[in-house]
């Protein structure tokens, strides 16, 4: 049966159930944004309205305009042709350089989305072949000056590390453990819980592989499926938006021990 009303996921509320008409319209006068999420009753699972099909129209309405052409013929990968969507905010014209310094600073993540004249609506960043772990790689190894800086600083070193959580986010509690961490933020799971990329949580981290316990406001960066059916489980990625300066002493120390390749 062909699902004709939603349910959405607007600011830790959910709203409705509204029509696509009535979601269309609201988006249009910013009463909801396209980043925020749909229920699919077939699916049993969240989508963001940019990315989900009932929406396409709506998609290409949030699509910028095509950049003026330049009057100075540039590189491809130097051209400002690409657009960022980030919440209810675009973001542009970048070149394709311009995106991956965002990426490589963590001013962008693979969850934003990403469009340019060749692309007929907005796609995730972690979807698009151009910003693959394999393209960055071959960028790493090529000698253009562009390049120099932009691979210069290095991410935090990721350590192993199981600790049981506490989390909540002012209105929830979950149980969960971590599986990793470094001085910038962990990786975790979460017990009878389902959070969304953007959302602000607060995590207690219990004492774990010689690591002291340490309280922590975090923001989910990346949400990631493992496994099928009763298998299935998932993670996700935190990074530390408040922690002390003793703790993050702490965790440089660990990490630094018990760095695994990042």
């Amino acid at each position: 049966m062909l699902q004709t009303s939603y349910i959405v996921a607007h600011d830790e509320q959910q709203l409705g159930p509204f029509s696509i008409a009535e979601i269309t319209e609201k988006i249009k006068n910013r009463e909801l944004s396209v980043s925020d999420y749909v229920y699919d009753e077939l699916e049993g699972d969240w989508f963001m309205i940019v990315a989900y099909h009932a929406f396409a129209d709506l998609a290409n309405f949030a699509k910028p305009a095509q950049p003026p052409v330049q009057e100075v013929k540039k590189p491809a990968a130097e051209q400002p042709e690409w657009f960022i969507l980030k919440g209810q905010n675009r973001f542009g014209p970048y070149s394709y350089f311009d995106i991956v310094k965002l990426l490589q600073s963590r001013s962008l993540y693979e969850y934003d989305y990403a469009w340019n004249p060749k692309l007929e609506t907005w796609h995730l960043i972690s979807e698009l072949s151009e910003f693959s772990p394999d393209r960055i790689k071959e960028l790493k190894s090529s000698s253009h000056p562009d390049l120099t800086e932009m691979f210069f600083r290095r991410r935090h070193a990721r350590a192993n590390y199981g600790a049981s959580l506490i989390i909540h986010n002012g209105a929830q509690v979950w149980k969960g453990k971590s599986f990793e961490v470094s001085p910038g933020g962990a990786g975790i799971e979460l017990e009878n819980g389902q959070v969304q990329v953007g959302q602000t949580l607060n995590i207690h981290f219990k004492p774990g592989d010689d690591v002291p316990p340490f309280n922590t406001k975090c923001e989910v960066v990346s949400v990631r499926t493992l496994g099928k059916d009763k298998e299935k489980k998932v993670i996700y990625g935190v990074k530390f938006l408040e922690l002390s300066q003793h703790t993050q002493e702490y965790l440089a120390q660990f990490t630094e021990k018990n760095t695994r390749a990042s």
